[in-house]
């Protein structure tokens, strides 16, 4: 299948990828907001695979690719997915956070490393929490959607017998 920036993610035929272990780091910090887009990541996650989902919360966004290079060291999953919510304050901490965190995730995406980024970086707390709504903004959701179409690029890549870390036909 030919997939597009346009592709419906809901007319995808997600079955091909099979059983998919994924672990989601989320950040403690704005748990608010975090708790909505774990629940939104899951539930898609659910909806659209066989999904064996593993969460390790953690204090704040800056240690999240930390831990994703951790387990894709030690333990491979078939994909990761970082949430988080940073919300500008009055000094240039927000800017150091939004940007080294996502500089940290590029660099695992670099070395093979299937990472869908749903740090929300936002001025305020209500558009925090838009972005985060459950009905409206769902990023974890469509950070999930996002994640699922790597796993669909690599397999297009690589052909189902050579994913890295898949887990076809094995227990959890």
């Amino acid at each position: 299948m030919m997939l597009t920036s346009h592709t419906n993610p809901d007319a995808i035929d997600w079955s091909c990828l099979g059983q998919c272990r994924f672990l989601i780091v989320v950040a403690d910090y704005n748990r608010t907001i975090t708790d909505h887009l774990l629940k939104g990541a899951q539930d898609r996650l659910h909806q659209r695979v066989d999904a064996h989902i593993t969460v390790i919360q953690i204090a704040g966004a800056l240690e999240i690719p930390a831990v994703i290079h951790q387990s894709f060291s030690l333990h491979p999953f078939d994909g990761y997915l970082a949430l988080g919510c940073i919300i500008r304050g009055e000094t240039i901490h927000f800017e150091i956070v939004a940007n080294e965190s996502a500089r940290g995730l590029t660099l695992l995406g670099q070395k093979g490393a299937l990472i869908a980024n749903a740090i929300l970086a936002t001025e305020t707390i209500e558009q925090a929490e838009f972005r985060a709504g459950p009905t409206q903004g769902n990023r974890g959701g469509e950070a999930a959607d996002a994640l699922l179409r790597l796993m669909l690029a690599r397999r297009s890549l690589l052909g189902p017998g050579d994913m890295p870390g898949q887990t076809d036909n094995v227990s959890p």
